[in-house]
């Protein structure tokens, strides 16, 4: 065995993973009551933590969850059955977040890396103004410019295409669909604001480039898309919580009008 510590920002664990989860913790740990307070089990991080921890819950807790009979005090109370249905829809909320949150860094954008320039020895401003003043080094400057450019057009003309859903699609569908937009043109837009696209625009700047123009234009763009896309998300997750409950049950026995049901 051996220990390892690392930033799990900056890290992607994966293998077998085991885990300890302490309900109280104003109750010493003994040899003796070890097995009462604490609770053991592993998950399969094979694919990273998000997806075991993901799949732990949805295919083992849940279902033993809706297995269970003995829900204590509930059983007995006016409103339980309504209680067990909020806490399974709950956890039914949990395992799609994490699909969402899985769904959302696959959708991410990692614009190339160039290997015309060694871009971490442009520091300074004395770096920038050396590399403005070589026309070789423009020229390769404004070649990784436009490489990121038809790159980031890509992705923009792709997303005003027309989608073709299911007839079953609904708000959740669409609620994934413009989480997986939002990662896509935030995951661009930390590019632009990271170090080796800005080194490159600063030095195209001070050469006063032509190809700035339409880079500029481009960065219009795709922040209007990303807002748009952060408003459709913030505005969908609104009706998430009443939504939900259709997705899970029969319209006809929770009261729901006929015309609703067919509309």
């Amino acid at each position: 065995m051996r220990l390892f510590l690392a930033i799990l920002s900056e890290s992607n664990l994966k293998g077998q993973c085991l885990f300890f989860v302490r309900c109280k913790n104003d109750i010493a740990i003994t040899l003796k009551n070890i097995h009462e307070e604490t609770y053991f089990s592993m998950l399969d991080a094979s694919e990273g933590l998000l997806t075991g921890t993901r799949n732990i819950l949805a295919n083992i807790f849940f279902p033993a969850v809706c297995a269970t009979e003995n829900w204590g005090a509930l059983n007995l109370s006016k409103h339980g059955e309504k209680e067990k249905q909020n806490f399974k829809d709950g956890i039914r909320r949990y395992i799609a977040f994490l699909d969402g949150t899985r769904v959302s860094i696959e959708g991410a954008v990692k614009l190339k890396k160039t290997t015309l320039i060694d871009l971490s020895k442009l520091q300074s401003f004395e770096d920038l103004m050396t590399a403005a003043s070589d026309v070789d080094m423009i020229d390769q400057l404004e070649e990784v410019l436009m490489m990121w450019y038809k790159q980031i057009e890509q992705v923009l003309t792709e997303s005003d295409q027309m989608r073709k859903e299911a007839d079953a699609s609904g708000p959740l569908t669409e609620l994934d669909h413009w989480k997986r937009m939002s990662a896509k043109f935030n995951s661009i837009i930390e590019h632009i604001k990271g170090h080796d696209c800005k080194t490159v625009i600063h030095a195209l700047n001070i050469s006063r480039s032509k190809t700035l123009k339409a880079w500029r234009e481009l960065d219009a763009r795709i922040t209007d898309s990303a807002n748009e896309a952060k408003d459709n998300v913030k505005f969908l997750y609104t009706l998430e919580k009443v939504c939900q409950p259709l997705y899970n049950c029969d319209p006809i026995s929770h009261g729901c009008p006929l015309k609703l049901k067919n509309a």
